[in-house]
């Protein structure tokens, strides 16, 4: 099927990245965690873990500490707002090089690109110069497939059997009925 930049409205194009990773359903755009976490905080605060942590068998230390962390996540999701999407930018990934790539060719995704396989082993072809993870087209493809266990790929590869308005459409019926990117990020190993 032909796809184009054209065939998708302006206010749908943060829904999916350039690689095929659903935004619409990663928690940096729907700030899930950053509720959940306010709750936690205020519940752990008004029943003063920190102060009774003993008689659950925790350290005060420790609790205070996840106090801490989950504070500074607060802090750092509420300044930053929600993700747009990596295609509209104001991203972490904002000098990811698939997406400077699509853009630069006037597309919405790999999957317009005549040299993208549909093949979740092969990574993007093009080996930039770039000594940086993400300034790579194929180190980039080949660790965004790896963390997202090719689902990317395989999104690409049903908007080009469907077409970009039926699969826009697909995935908003996905994130409505609880889907999230969270289910299928494989852990990354340090």
């Amino acid at each position: 099927m032909q796809l184009s930049l054209s065939d998708i409205r302006k206010e749908d194009r943060g829904l999916m990245s350039p690689c095929g990773i659903i935004c619409s359903g990663c928690d940096m755009q729907l700030g899930e965690s950053l509720e959940a976490i306010k709750e936690v905080v205020q519940i752990w605060e008004g029943f003063d873990l920190a102060g009774v942590a003993k008689a659950f068998d925790m350290d005060s230390r420790e609790v205070r500490d996840a106090l801490r962390t989950m504070k500074r996540f607060i802090q750092v999701r509420t300044e930053a707002g929600p993700c747009p999407g990596c295609f509209l930018g104001s991203s972490p990934f904002e000098t990811c090089s698939i997406l400077q790539c699509v853009q630069s060719k006037g597309y919405w995704t790999c999957a317009e690109c005549g040299e993208f396989t549909g093949d979740p082993s092969l990574a993007c072809p093009h080996s930039d110069a770039s000594e940086t993870p993400m300034g790579s087209r194929h180190r980039a493809s080949k660790f965004i497939c790896k963390r997202y266990r090719g689902t990317n790929v395989e999104n690409l590869a049903r908007c080009r059997e469907i077409g970009y308005a039926a699969f826009v459409e697909e995935i908003k019926q996905r994130v409505a009925e609880g889907w999230r990117s969270w289910h299928v990020i494989a852990p990354l190993k340090p």
